[in-house]
């Protein structure tokens, strides 16, 4: 196609950075292990995960506030009992079901809308079934919370009959474990860890340097109070030797742009399709690269290739490594 492709990588792979948004939940839950060991095997260059802390200060692995969405299908949970409160005994003691949770689905369109990747797509309904009734609930939930809930409530049967039929489970991991693991893979695969709520900066950089894998880390927020946060811990007390700090920002705005130039970044993450070349061309010039955020449908993956409309995009998170790359594959010929 005569493109001037980007990262000559020794798998041949050409194109913007593949992080895969919680491990490769095709083949297991999400933010687990299994799934993690799934994106090396899937040639991803890195991994997205998220971190909370339990009741007695663990740092765990764990997306959600609570344990809603990723124990449906398994009556024996504490519906809406939140990761805070729950020891590091209890939580580890919580087996994340496999049946109703993989993404072993592409729809012809892509995932146009983050709340669509959270559905049993795989189940006894069409895709526009899915859609309705998807598109129903999110009009009805007030907060993510309740939205998770609904369509707990909405597919509890479904779910419950994907866990009889595959009742695999995972168990949640500590932070700990993830950096050695870590460790272990290739010297450039990365880990962008989200930081999803305050006051866990003295225990993680106590993580980072006990393991050493600073280096191998981009720790950033999707919120901006923690975002400053980390700046100020950092400023204040130092960071690890090679620890690079990002924010997702998601959009490029006046406000955001004058917060950015403040800070000491690495990388910003923008939602798909929200951003353009010059966009990626000015927070270059500052000495900051670019990642998206998601955006698994074909048009936004040819936009951050070389030559298209976001072209300069350093990497995107992705919840499709797989049908990513088959289209890459076409694509590049």
């Amino acid at each position: 196609m005569g493109k001037k492709l980007m990262h000559n990588r020794k798998n041949n792979y050409q194109g913007p950075k593949r992080i895969a948004h919680r491990g490769d939940w095709s083949v297991a839950p999400e933010n687990t292990l299994s799934a993690f060991k799934a994106a090396v095997n899937g040639k991803a260059e890195g991994i997205e995960i998220d971190i909370r802390m339990t009741r007695d200060r663990e740092i765990v692995v764990f997306h959600d506030e609570t344990l809603t969405r990723v124990m449906a299908g398994r009556p024996d949970y504490p519906a809406g009992v939140k990761i805070s409160g729950l020891t590091w005994e209890e939580l580890s003691a919580m087996e994340l079901p496999y049946g109703g949770h993989l993404l072993n689905h592409f729809p012809r369109r892509g995932f146009e809308k983050e709340q669509w990747y959270y559905y049993p797509w795989n189940q006894r309904e069409t895709p526009r079934e899915t859609v309705c009734h998807m598109n129903r609930i999110s009009k009805a939930a007030q907060t993510e919370e309740e939205f998770y809930r609904m369509m707990s409530e909405e597919y509890a049967g479904t779910y419950r009959a994907a866990c009889e039929e595959d009742p695999r489970t995972e168990g949640v991991m500590r932070l700990e474990e993830f950096l050695l693991w870590l460790k272990e893979q290739a010297e450039d695969f990365i880990a962008e860890i989200e930081y999803k709520e305050g006051a866990m900066m003295e225990e993680l950089l106590a993580l980072f340097e006990k393991t050493g894998t600073a280096g191998r880390c981009i720790l950033f927020s999707g919120v901006e109070a923690y975002n400053r946060e980390i700046q100020t811990y950092c400023a204040v007390h130092g960071k690890p030797e090679g620890l690079r700090l990002g924010a997702n920002i998601r959009f490029l705005t006046e406000e955001t742009f004058a917060s950015i130039k403040e800070y000491d970044l690495y990388e910003v993450g923008l939602n798909a399709g929200a951003y353009t070349k010059k966009d990626v061309n000015l927070l270059n010039d500052l000495g900051i690269r670019v990642f998206s955020n998601l955006g698994d449908y074909h048009k936004w993956w040819a936009d951050i290739q070389p030559c298209g409309a976001a072209e300069g995009t350093a990497g995107f998170k992705t919840n499709c490594c797989k049908p990513y790359m088959n289209w890459w594959n076409q694509y590049a010929k």
